[in-house]
């Protein structure tokens, strides 16, 4: 049974634990978050998990311009506990603000939210990832990655790549570090603006990765006293453990020498950032062909790209992929419309060595609902993967709210839902996850929980 308070007010602000119990505090709401827990403790004790099942982490703002939730991303800490990085929209002043919000498994319950970075880029439009996190599974260090509005030279301005980072389980996170490097601040590329999207984050050995396509950016030669001809590239930026400063490459498919060989990004389409076990970056991008053709490409710094596949001339304009390793074996998954899925559906594919790829696998429909336009792609450390997406709208459905798919042989995929066949579930956008070394799924995004009419923060932790 479905159960929540008829007992909170706005001086006792509750957090919703669906099929369980309801709680309150005696802090006053605020557009950022949720109940406050103290730190500390004896580290013997700090082991108690959230409860599994859907929880409003974050809850409304309860203002119509103040919209709580978009852009969610969630890793687990080196200690197996969820922190979730979410953007609190402000649509009268135009600008987002990021917070964080953890676990706090000392005192069983989630910790008062931290304010990392406000002047933030204000986009809620699908399928765009502006935030990103990860873990270093070495030193524990978290790291956010998010877009920034940033002014170089007045008036214009632009969004930039930034990164702020945790060394202490997210408990704080520190200033945020620009990553791009845009017009006038280097001779290299012309005008002002070249605007960074969707920025990807990897933390593995003491090294910050950040990718992120980026318009009018890769620069070929320039030519009969003309300024350089520039397109949108991909770019990878490195740092290191603390950041600063980063280093930049950008990706060649060596097609276009006009271009300097640089791939031509597809900017409207988010792309996947991963680390493989010896340490090295891998990127899975959409890049612009001919016509209305667009590839699938695997990108390695300072190695030549391969195609994973193509669109087979059918127009895209939402496409996004998500990309990790098993070892050092690529695994992506595309929302690219091929021909097989233009029901808007799933493609998954893999390789062992990242050139030879195998024929995309269409994961299957719940009935005929869609699988929208936001995802993650997790590995179980057994040779599977797991999916998930966001819930879609349908009478023909089986499973309500968000969906995930599980696969031990990356051939065969079954279907699941966060909820059981028929019950009340939150619609879910902005997917973010992570497995425990159980196997089980955790998810955060931006939904409405069950029993709410409007959107927050939601946690679903697989019982």
């Amino acid at each position: 049974m479905l159960i929540s308070s008829r007992f909170c007010t706005f001086s006792f602000p509750c957090f919703i634990v669906l099929a369980g119990i309801a709680g309150c505090s005696s802090s006053s709401t605020t557009t950022q978050g949720t109940q406050p827990s103290p730190d500390g403790g004896d580290p013997a004790t700090c082991n108690k998990p959230p409860a599994t099942g859907y929880t409003q982490v974050v809850p409304p703002s309860g203002m119509q311009n103040v919209d709580v939730g978009i852009h969610t991303a969630m890793a687990l800490s080196k200690d197996g506990y969820p922190v979730i990085a979410y953007y609190v929209n402000d649509s009268t002043a135009l600008t987002a603000t990021l917070y964080a919000v953890r676990w706090d498994p000392c005192v069983g319950a989630w910790a008062t939210p931290v304010k990392i970075d406000s002047g933030l880029k204000l986009d809620n439009s699908l399928p765009a990832r502006d935030v990103s996190m990860a873990v270093d599974p070495a030193d524990g260090r978290i790291g956010i990655a998010y877009e920034k509005i940033y002014v170089i030279k007045m008036p214009n301005s632009t969004s930039a790549a930034f990164v702020a980072l945790s060394t202490d389980g997210g408990k704080t996170f520190g200033t945020g570090t620009k990553v791009s490097i845009h017009g006038v601040e280097n001779s290299g590329q012309a005008g002002d603006s070249e605007q960074a999207d969707d920025p990807q984050i990897a933390l593995a050995g003491g090294k910050t990765y950040v990718a992120y396509n980026q318009s009018d950016a890769a620069c070929g030669p320039a030519m009969g006293g003309n300024p350089p001809p520039c397109q949108a590239g991909i770019a990878l930026a490195t740092g290191s453990a603390t950041g600063a400063p980063f280093t930049r490459e950008f990706m060649k498919d060596g097609l276009d020498p006009v271009y300097s060989g640089y791939a031509r990004a597809m900017t409207s389409a988010p792309l996947g950032l991963a680390i493989d076990s010896s340490g090295v970056p891998g990127i899975v991008a959409h890049v612009s062909a001919a016509a209305y053709n667009t590839k699938l490409v695997f990108f390695r710094p300072g190695a030549a790209a391969t195609l994973i596949m193509d669109s087979a001339n059918k127009q895209n304009d939402s496409a996004s992929a998500s990309f990790t390793f098993e070892g050092t074996s690529p695994r992506v998954l595309t929302r690219l419309n091929a021909g097989m899925n233009d029901n808007g559906g799933l493609l998954f594919l893999s390789s062992t060595d990242g050139t030879t790829w195998s024929a995309p696998t269409a994961l299957p429909l719940d009935g005929d609902v869609l699988t929208p336009k936001t995802q993650a792609l997790l590995r179980d450390g057994k040779g599977g993967v797991v999916v998930l997406s966001q819930s879609g709208d349908s009478t023909g459905r089986t499973f309500p709210g968000p969906k995930f798919w599980r696969s031990s042989d990356l051939k065969a995929f079954t279907i699941g839902g966060a909820g059981a066949a028929g019950a009340t579930a939150p619609h879910g956008t902005y997917m973010s996850g992570a497995l425990t070394k159980a196997g089980k799924i955790q998810m955060a995004f931006y939904g409405d929980a069950p029993e709410k009419d409007s959107s927050g923060v939601v946690y679903w932790s697989e019982p």
